[in-house]
């Protein structure tokens, strides 16, 4: 039997076991993290809808002039600066939900006059100035019912926010641009449970300033529907970061599972070594023990025979058992049979 001078050296089982299991561990929670990426928009369930309407209308109301017969003009036309008094505006907001809920809303309108400029080294306007005018200051209100409705009159003085250009123009001196933005402000928050749902919308009017006639435009949704989600963005991130996480974990569970593969389950190499190694111990089974710990020499007399034979030999007259020691897993053993000061071995 040639070179089974090795160490037939295998994990303990305990090591084997915790390593299984640590492998194990890491792949169901990547699993876990997986499933519950992958299915995170199937989870997600409504818990809440609600449906929003909103419009603006108004009025130019008109100084007494000999240019129009009339004292207003209606919306979407274009307008003669001069002879612009008020703009008599009309909000009107309805907030529709399928639960009822107490829902806090608070809304406000407020005005800001932007003053603009071109720096000579550059084609587009800059803001230069700007401040903010409270037309309708906020409305604080609460309700446990199903619908909001928002309903408000208001009167911009257009002439009086041109006049404000006007002397700005006088102290600064310089050519500039200005408009007149309007937002009408709703902002709701609702408490499903412990969730907080909150909304904020505006409808923006903008017109400019300083000109001989200026048309009006208008910004905003007529109509906003959104369904709450049981799960909200940062958690529906936080669960697609999981799965990342997860798919991460599996791979390294793999990758540790083909590298000690063969060790946790104890696999040989289907070589020469292994196959007569196993024969042996398959035949005498009952006595050879295999050993993990080199024995010590020391002074003890090494005795080297040529075959197994011998080895069986000196273990029926002695009634001692053969020790097999591993040194190099697959490819180097010997075997051992120490009794008083003699060391035996076959290798």
């Amino acid at each position: 039997m040639e070179n089974l001078k090795v160490k037939r050296k295998k994990l303990r089982f305990s090591i084997r076991a915790l390593l299984l299991l640590i492998i194990l561990v890491i792949f169901g929670v990547g699993l876990k993290f997986v499933v519950e990426g992958v299915n995170r928009n199937k989870n997600n369930k409504t818990i809440y809808s609600y449906n929003i309407k909103q419009d603006v209308n108004y009025k130019v109301s008109l100084y007494k002039n000999n240019i129009y017969e009339t004292d207003h003009l209606e919306m979407n036309q274009i307008y003669l600066s001069n002879v612009v008094k008020n703009i008599n505006t009309n909000f009107n907001y309805e907030y529709k939900n399928d639960l009822s809920i107490p829902l806090k809303y608070e809304y406000d309108v407020v005005a800001k006059v932007v003053g603009e400029y071109i720096l000579p080294e550059e084609k587009d306007k800059s803001q230069l100035w700007d401040k903010e005018f409270i037309i309708l200051p906020k409305q604080s209100k609460e309700t446990n019912e199903d619908s909001i409705k928002i309903n408000e009159n208001v009167d911009i003085n257009y002439s009086s926010f041109d006049d404000v250009i006007s002397d700005l123009k006088k102290q600064i001196s310089i050519p500039i641009t200005a408009y007149l933005s309007v937002n009408f402000t709703v902002r709701v928050k609702g408490y499903i449970g412990h969730e907080v749902t909150t909304d904020t919308q505006v409808i923006n009017l903008k017109m400019p300033l300083q000109q001989q006639a200026f048309k009006i435009e208008n910004k905003y949704e007529k109509e906003v529907s959104k369904d709450v989600k049981e799960l909200s963005k940062n958690e529906l991130n936080d669960l697609f970061k999981r799965e990342v996480i997860g798919f991460v974990l599996i791979g390294i569970s793999f990758s540790i599972m083909f590298v000690f593969y063969k060790n946790i389950f104890n696999i040989r190499k289907n070589n020469y070594y292994n196959q007569t190694l196993n024969k042996l111990l398959k035949e005498y089974g009952d006595i050879i023990i295999e050993i993990n710990d080199e024995l010590e020499r020391g002074n003890l007399q090494v005795i080297e025979v040529k075959t197994f034979n011998e080895m069986l030999d000196l273990e029926d007259e002695l009634k001692v058992p053969i020790l097999f020691y591993e040194i190099i897993r697959d490819k180097l053993g010997e075997f051992v049979i120490n009794h008083n000061n003699f060391f035996t071995i076959y290798h």
